[in-house]
């Protein structure tokens, strides 16, 4: 059998959905077999299994680039930290580069990437379609590209209906009788407004229990913005029972504004899970935070490029279930960077 034939008997063996269970997470070595290496994707919690996931070595010289909207924030960075993971393990030169919430950048960066002889190219949407010009070009001269949170071939994403299920239990637990509350969210890129989405169709079926009065966006992205946009929500609303997050950033933001304001009881819910986010629900600063695993989206966006390259067969878009993450589990997480290793 050739090396295509051989690649494709051995892949069709692989399951490319990452559902991360509850068994007991296995070791995190990875084991090369000829023309493929095994990926072990580490898991968000101890208790849960690691996945072997197996990829077609590319051939020599091969170059993977990640056109990225926001390395600065920290669940954006950690998909290329896994990206990265995958490349050095199959051999394969990885170049990533910031376009720091600029869309025009960004764009830019993955035209010179093609024309800079990438062989597959990795994308996070800024907005929707701020990147389907590079798409259809990249298609057609048949470059690989790969984005999250996207239903395009070999996209990777996450189950956005999950955490907003999740975090309006978590309110009425507090709030029996009902609450009102606000959100508190990013740059309107696919991955926020799905994670808004589900949550807003969360309290939609709580029978009016649950009330959302505002919605204000972190456009910065960073802890000192979000906290100054917390303290003036908290200011236009003083009697607000609960903060939805779409970030941790925004979520520790929110608890930092309450402390400083005296607010005391009020729900505030991250997303990322990220080390800071965990290490605040240990605190008892926010309630929760949930985890699609970014890390492990990374690497399963490089892989589903480093297989499409060895194949020419894409494969379908994935998600990737949410773990929440609070103080009854908090001490069965995996940091990002032991994921990363």
């Amino acid at each position: 059998m050739h090396r295509k034939g051989k690649l494709l008997a051995v892949l069709a063996l692989t399951t490319a959905v990452v559902g991360f269970g509850t068994a007991q997470a296995s070791g995190g070595a990875q084991r090369g077999a000829g023309d493929t290496v095994t990926i072990d994707i580490k898991p968000a919690l101890r208790t849960q299994p690691t996945q072997h996931i197996v990829v077609a070595k590319p051939a020599a010289g091969t170059k993977i680039g990640f056109a990225h909207p926001i390395l600065s924030e920290p669940g954006a960075g950690t998909v290329s930290a896994g990206a990265a993971k995958v490349a050095k393990l199959v051999g394969a030169a990885y170049t990533v580069e910031d376009a720091a919430l600029d869309v025009n950048k960004q764009l830019q960066s993955a035209d010179s990437m093609q024309a800079r002889g990438f062989k597959a190219i990795l994308t996070i949407d800024l907005f929707p379609h701020a990147m389907d010009k590079f798409y259809q070009r990249a298609d057609a001269a048949k470059v690989v590209n790969v984005t999250e949170y996207s239903s395009r071939p070999g996209g990777v994403g996450e189950d956005w209906t999950i955490p907003g299920k999740d975090a309006v239990a978590i309110i009425l637990a507090a709030f029996p009788k009902g609450a009102t509350g606000v959100m508190l969210s990013d740059t309107p890129a696919p991955v926020i407004v799905n994670r808004e989405t589900g949550f807003r169709r969360a309290v939609a079926a709580s029978g009016g229990k649950i009330k959302v009065i505002a919605l204000q966006r972190n456009l910065k992205e960073t802890l000192d913005g979000a906290r100054t946009t917390a303290e003036n929500l908290l200011q236009a609303h003083p009697d607000i029972q609960f903060v939805w997050g779409s970030n941790d950033t925004g979520a520790i933001g929110a608890a930092l504004a309450a402390q400083a304001a005296g607010k005391k009881g009020l729900v505030i819910t991250g997303m990322n899970g990220s080390p800071e986010g965990v290490a605040a629900v240990k605190k008892g600063l926010i309630a929760a935070t949930w985890d699609a695993n970014q890390n492990g989206q990374g690497e399963l966006l490089a892989i589903n490029a480093l297989n499409w390259l060895a194949t020419g067969k894409a494969a379908a878009a994935t998600k990737v279930p949410f773990t929440k993450i609070d103080k009854s589990n908090a001490a069965q997480y995996i940091p990002w960077a032991e994921r990363a290793k």
